[in-house]
């Protein structure tokens, strides 16, 4: 038998990072403006995002990784085990494999906050104005680390 296929990754922009979203946990994706998708403001988050299958709490990826907010695109997610849940993030660029993780310098604490580093320069597609290297959340991570 072959070896399994790495899980796929939903590469965003935020800003100038290049951020890894997985695949696995995306369960449908919208731009900002798509009719039937609509912000409504309170609770934790950004608030509650009311879509075409019911509604959910939403957060903003770059608000999560202490950066101004992006606007371009709903990404709804699956918790596993929690309530379901969207991502306001920067623009869709590619879907594939994770590269693999780059080592963090000494008493670096990002995967406590649900992060990892990846060479965004190892991925086929042009990152010459982002920076060198890229964020992989670890979803459930992430959130706790803000909550």
């Amino acid at each position: 038998m072959g070896q399994a296929a790495p899980p796929l990754s939903l590469f965003v922009r935020c800003h100038h990072w290049l951020v890894a979203v997985p695949a696995l946990a995306v369960t449908q994706l919208a731009l900002i403006d798509e009719p039937g998708w609509r912000l409504e403001p309170g609770g934790s988050g950004l608030g509650t995002l009311t879509h075409p299958q019911g509604s959910c709490q939403v957060h903003d990826l770059g608000t999560l990784l202490d950066m101004p907010p992006t606007a371009q695109v709903w990404l709804r997610l699956a918790s596993g085990e929690g309530p379901n849940w969207a991502l306001r993030t920067g623009r869709c660029l590619h879907v594939g494999a994770l590269p693999p993780s780059l080592p963090l310098p000494p008493g670096g604490s990002r995967r406590r906050l649900g992060l990892r580093i990846f060479s965004a320069q190892a991925l086929a597609i042009d990152v010459s104005s982002m920076a060198p290297i890229g964020l992989a959340l670890e979803l459930p991570l992430l959130l706790q680390s803000r909550a």
